[in-house]
């Protein structure tokens, strides 16, 4: 089960191959990057949402691995220093981060060309989560996952 913490050279089309969802100065790159490069035409649309998705992709997978292994094993100190690290260097300046990109993608007059197909369900999404993206509410979603953590551990 440990292979699934193996780092490998992901593959991505938006993000730099140097990219590393652990890593907060790559993390925050990309979320400059993005805050400081809205959508200006069709091409630039495709490429900035396509980038928004692949990074929350990238640190949702690495969340997910850390806590099911965490999961299986409650004492592994490493697991739990790598989840801690990133909850509180990843996840905490996602989630500031959160609601300014939310209103680059709502806000922008580019929104139908970054993914034609969707019929208005992304917005629709957005919409329903944005309210849910207050800036103290991710200190908060991080204190419950490590109450979440302790309650795991108590035996």
């Amino acid at each position: 089960m440990n292979s699934l913490l193996t780092k490998t050279g992901n593959t991505y089309i938006n993000l730099p191959v140097s990219f590393d969802p652990e890593d907060k100065q790559s993390v925050s790159e990309i979320i400059r990057k993005l805050k400081e490069n809205p959508p200006r035409d069709f091409e630039s649309a495709g490429s900035w949402f396509a980038t928004f998705v692949e990074l929350s992709d990238a640190t949702n997978e690495l969340q997910t691995k850390l806590d099911l292994m965490f999961s299986l094993d409650t004492q592994d100190a490493q697991t739990l220093d790598r989840l801690q690290h990133f909850e509180s260097q990843i996840l905490s300046q996602l989630m500031e981060s959160r609601s300014e990109l939310m209103d680059i993608y709502l806000n922008s007059p580019w929104r139908g060309s970054m993914h034609a197909d969707d019929l208005g369900k992304v917005k629709k999404e957005l919409v329903a989560r944005r309210k849910f993206t207050a800036s103290g509410l991710g200190a908060l979603q991080i204190e419950e996952n490590q109450l979440v953590r302790e309650f795991k551990t108590f035996s």
